[in-house]
């Protein structure tokens, strides 16, 4: 950029009101390293800046519990924050959506795969807690009883779908999720990984602990599905309102520049309520936590539809793709997504399974429980060392 944008001091708020009015990105800086009487602005930032960047550029300082609080995590920039750092957050604004062939509108894949993700997540822990609840109760009930017995706990969580149709279209896409086995091997490989649990049938293992976390694991992929169809159904309301306004006499009419101010209106006047539902839903987000266990167990990244995870797209593509080698599928890690998987995991090791641990190392212990069930830790050590010297991209896949 040849002219450089005037820098605004702001707080946090201030900003996301101002970014929600005019969506551009904003730096945030540590107030731990900073004074707000005086902060020396880097150059480099302004490199960073998007082409055709207007506007001034914002600056907040701030703290980390602030941007939590706000439903701004970092994500990977999170060490580069606390060491002082300038960070640029950048701004998802909704687009225009092609139209059908028929009417209506596309949705591409992506409604699909959260649809599928909830159906086959659902099948699968509806076994989990079938295990739990045979073995708390010491007898092994008839599997359709018991199935029905969950169902009705479980309903509420479908996203308005019937507890048996999505069990039952969930064991359907069982196949092509675990290839080489039927349906019935994995549903019960489901129940016998709890059932089969050293201990469990002695009363040492905390049986209730793991219904509860197939009960959540359910309810955070209804969210999913949920936020899904609202991120789809906002894209639908402002893809038509803009193709109204393209079809419109006066556009039509109108030069170049006067589109682009009448779109840019538009955007303005309608964009901040989606984009603050969207993006900063604090309140009916799951955590990312429990993002990261829908994402392993969806087959779907929940920063796809969480713009307030945004920042954790890599780790929960990590998630992702370590759900896809456990089945035995395989997955290709690029050079720059080994590199911060090896971060992530060695992050997720500094912690117990104390609650009231940071979100985000809770998360990376997750991440690095999940990959523990895809290869040995000595494996993975062998994966990060082959990775050092031979510099590209490489496969992953279940250990035999």
């Amino acid at each position: 950029m040849s002219n450089f944008p005037t820098i605004r001091l702001v707080t946090l708020q201030s900003a996301i009101e101002d970014v929600n009015e005019h969506p551009r990105p904003f730096v945030v800086v540590n107030t731990g390293c900073h004074t707000t009487e005086y902060i020396e602005f880097p150059s480099e930032i302004f490199e960073k800046l998007p082409d055709g960047f207007t506007g001034d550029l914002l600056v907040t300082p701030t703290t980390l519990a602030e941007l939590r609080g706000a439903g701004l995590p970092l994500g990977r920039h999170r060490e580069q924050f606390l060491a002082g750092e300038f960070v640029l957050i950048f701004v998802d604004v909704l687009h225009a959506i092609a139209e059908r062939a028929h009417g209506g509108q596309t949705v591409g894949d992506l409604e699909e795969r959260a649809r599928d993700g909830l159906r086959v997540t659902m099948a699968l822990a509806t076994e989990r807690i079938r295990a739990c609840l045979d073995l708390q109760e010491h007898r092994k009930l008839n599997a359709e009883t018991r199935r029905g017995e969950i169902f009705a706990r479980l309903e509420p969580y479908l996203a308005g779908f019937t507890a048996i149709n999505t069990f039952r279209e969930g064991q359907k896409s069982i196949e092509k999720w675990y290839p080489g086995k039927t349906a019935h091997q994995t549903m019960k490989s489901a129940y016998m990984s709890v059932a089969a649990l050293p201990g469990a049938r002695l009363g040492k293992v905390d049986l209730v602990a793991i219904e509860n976390e197939q009960m959540d694991l359910v309810r955070t992929a209804g969210s999913v599905y949920s936020k899904t169809l609202a991120v789809l159904a906002a894209q639908h309301e402002m893809s038509d309102m803009l193709r109204e306004l393209e079809e419109s006499a006066e556009f039509k009419n109108a030069t170049g520049e006067e589109q682009h101010v009448m779109m840019a209106g538009l955007l303005r006047e309608k964009g901040p309520a989606q984009h603050q539902t969207l993006a900063h839903d604090e309140q009916h987000s799951p955590s990312l936590l429990q993002l990261m266990r829908a994402a392993n167990g969806m087959n779907f990244n929940p920063a796809w539809v969480f713009l307030n995870m945004r920042a954790y797209t890599t780790e929960l593509d990590f998630a992702m793709q370590l759900g896809c080698a456990e089945r035995r599928i395989g997955a290709m890690f690029k050079p720059e997504q080994i590199a911060r998987l090896k971060q992530f995991m060695a992050l997720g090791e500094t912690v117990d399974a104390d609650v009231s641990a940071d979100a985000e190392i809770q998360a990376a212990k997750t991440l690095r429980d999940q990959a523990l069930r895809v290869n040995p830790q000595a494996g993975w050590d062998e994966f990060f060392a082959i990775a050092a010297n031979d510099g590209g991209a490489l496969w992953v896949t279940k250990a035999l």
